[in-house]
């Protein structure tokens, strides 16, 4: 017959073994929740890149001025600081997983974060180049004043400032 005391050790024993595995259950399922939301956004704002990217390109021949009120640039600017914000968040986001004791290179969480901040990164600048073509399809299809000005205030005047 076991005695109190061996009962109780094995008992401190069986909470603690649960107690760690269950932890280390939760960790993992965490850890793949995690993965699996950062490859979604990967996915996602990488889409929004390619969508972007070829805009900006058609832009590049369009015919006609299409941002006549600039509210199309306004929109776009907004959303390139809108995408900042979100890489900046997600800089921290990173930074917290690399300082986390309780992950380990291998779990991937770091690498996610990674991939998840070149793919932001990636969409910022096709956002720069799409506001930055809508600006030169606006210029390219401005009308131009006729004559030539004597000064600044002639050409303010001429363009009613």
């Amino acid at each position: 017959m076991e005695s109190k005391k061996s009962i109780e050790l094995r008992s401190i024993n069986h909470m603690l073994t649960q107690s760690v595995t269950e932890r280390d259950l939760a960790l993992l399922r965490q850890i793949d929740e995690t993965l699996d939301q950062l490859q979604i956004e990967v996915c996602v704002f990488g889409h929004y890149d390619k969508l972007v990217s070829k805009a900006s390109e058609s832009l590049k021949t369009a015919s006609v001025r299409l941002d006549k009120d600039d509210k199309l640039l306004s929109m776009f600017e907004k959303t390139r600081d809108a995408v900042e914000h979100l890489y900046d968040h997600t800089e921290k986001q990173c930074a917290s997983a690399r300082a986390d004791t309780k992950l380990c290179d291998e779990d991937g969480v770091v690498d996610g974060y990674c991939q998840l901040l070149e793919t932001l990164a990636n969409l910022h600048r096709s956002l720069n180049d799409l506001c930055w073509a809508i600006g030169e399809n606006s210029a390219d299809h401005d009308n131009v004043l006729p004559g030539e000005f004597g000064s600044a205030d002639d050409l303010f005047a001429a363009m009613g400032v």
